[in-house]
Formats: structure tokens, C-alpha cells, sequence
């Protein structure tokens, strides 16, 4: 059968979808399966770790920091709108290439750009 795409609406994020259309002989009705495509970004698309392993100012630029003059995991899971996990990872691996520094420690962490 045909499949189409669609945009679903799940906490306010937009999500791509292909729906699938089968019969189902056992129940002789028609089924569907979605299966995800990625985060609608710029009508396209993305998903979400495969543009955070690629290129992480795609998902958090220096002008953001510059901007804030300092940034926290919490700032940047707004910012981004990814989970915290993806936030802490994406934070590590800025610092990892020396990107941004942390300052502080626990709760009061936050990170600023490399002088």
C-alpha cells in the first residue's frame, strides 16, 4: 500500500513520520506502522543524533553563549529543545573540542566560550 508523511505534535516539538499502510489478512483490516524520520527543522527532516554527532553548532553556535555571556545545561535544553542527556552530551563534547569552558561545579556548573 502507499505511505505518507506526516508531522506529528508531541510536546509542543514537530516530528517527521512515514505511515505505512498494510492489510492485515489475520483481522482482515487496514493497519498502519509509522516509523520516525527525524525533528521537523526548516520543514526537513533531522535526526536528532545523527546532526548531534555530526555538527554541534548546528544545535548550540558560539553566539548563543556570546549572547548569554554564560550558558547552563538547563539554558541550553531551552535553547536547543533536546532532552537534558542530549544537553550533557552535546555540553562534553563542546568542552571535549575545546570550545567552552566549565566553570563550577554541581549545580551551580556553567560553561563560557574559550578565550
Amino acid at each position: 500500500m502507499k505511505s505518507t508523511l506526516r508531522i506529528k505534535k508531541i510536546n509542543g516539538i514537530e516530528y517527521w513520520y512515514e505511515d505505512i499502510q498494510y492489510y492485515d489478512a489475520e483481522t482482515k483490516q487496514i493497519r498502519h506502522q509509522s516509523k520516525y524520520l527525524g525533528r521537523n527543522v526548516n520543514g526537513k527532516p533531522v535526526r536528532v543524533r545523527d546532526a548531534m554527532n555530526s555538527k554541534e553548532e548546528t544545535f548550540l553556535p558560539p553566539s548563543k553563549i556570546k549572547n548569554h555571556g554564560s550558558i547552563k545545561r538547563a539554558d541550553v535544553i531551552d535553547l536547543c529543545r533536546i532532552t537534558k542527556d542530549q544537553a550533557y552530551i552535546l555540553l562534553c563534547r563542546l568542552k571535549e573540542n575545546g570550545a567552552i569552558f566549565q566553570k563550577g561545579h554541581s549545580r551551580g556548573t556553567f560553561y563560557v566560550l574559550e578565550k
